[in-house]
C-alpha cells in the first residue's frame, strides 16, 4: 500500500503490479483516468464517494516482506526494490518509470494507443508522462523571414531517442531531419512549385538515435 497524504489517495500493489479497477485513476491526485481503469484510489473520508475502505483477500495467503518509507516531500516514490530497480526494465521501459507512472508492466508494452494516438512505449521515449494528453504535435506556426518557428510541446527525449519535426508536402514526406528538444525550433518552409496551393504539415515524431 502507497498512500499520499497530500491528494488523500492510496495504491495497492499484488506482487508488483498495480491493481486495477474502473475507480481508480491513473494519478495520485485523482486524475489521468487511462480509459476509466487506474489504480489509485481515494481513502475513505464523508466528503468523497467510491473509496477504498477495505481490501480483502480471498484465499491463502502470506505477506514476505514490509516496507515503510515516507517520500520526499510531494512526491510519491514506490517502495517494491524489484521494480525500483533502476537496471530492470520491461519492453525497453525502466520498471522504475513503471512503477512512477501507477500503471502495469502490460500496459507498458501494449501496443494500443490512448486517447493523443501514442502508446505508453512512445511516451515514454518522447519524454511525457502517461497521464500527459498532449500529442507530439506543432502547437503553433509563426512565418519569419527564413521560414516558419515552430512553438513545440515541453519534452526532452531518452537517452538513445530524438524527437524530431516531420514536414509534410499534401500526403508526401518532405524531411523528418530536424531535431527538437523543448520550447521554439525555426524550420525552412519549401516552396510549393507553380501557382499551385500546397499545404505543409509539421508533426513532431520520436526515432531512435
Amino acid at each position: 500500500l502507497t498512500f499520499d497524504y497530500g491528494h488523500n489517495t492510496c495504491q495497492i500493489r499484488l506482487d508488483g503490479e498495480p491493481l486495477m479497477t474502473k475507480y481508480g485513476s491513473l494519478t495520485s491526485d485523482g486524475t489521468g483516468a487511462a480509459n476509466g481503469n487506474g489504480s489509485w484510489y481515494k481513502l475513505n473520508t464523508p466528503q468523497t464517494v467510491k473509496n477504498l475502505s477495505s481490501l480483502k483477500v480471498v484465499g491463502s495467503t502470506a505477506i514476505d516482506e514490509v516496507v515503510i518509507k515516507q517520500a520526499e516531500s510531494g512526491k510519491v516514490t514506490d517502495v517494491l526494490p524489484v521494480l525500483a530497480d533502476a537496471k530492470s526494465e520491461t519492453g525497453g521501459v525502466p520498471n522504475a518509470w513503471i512503477a512512477e507512472q501507477g500503471i502495469t508492466r502490460a500496459m507498458a508494452t501494449g501496443n494500443a494507443p490512448d486517447e493523443t494516438g501514442m502508446t505508453v512505449v512512445k511516451k515514454y521515449q518522447a519524454g511525457f508522462d502517461v497521464a500527459d494528453g498532449k500529442k507530439l504535435e506543432i502547437k503553433k506556426i509563426t512565418m519569419t523571414q527564413n521560414g516558419a518557428q515552430l512553438e513545440v510541446p515541453v519534452a526532452k527525449a531518452r537517452d538513445g531517442y530524438k524527437n524530431v519535426i516531420e514536414v509534410n508536402k499534401g500526403t508526401a514526406t518532405v524531411r523528418v531531419d530536424i531535431p527538437v528538444g523543448e520550447g521554439t525550433v525555426t524550420v525552412p518552409v519549401p516552396a510549393p512549385n507553380g501557382n499551385t496551393a500546397v499545404k505543409y504539415t509539421y508533426q513532431i515524431k520520436t526515432q531512435t538515435k
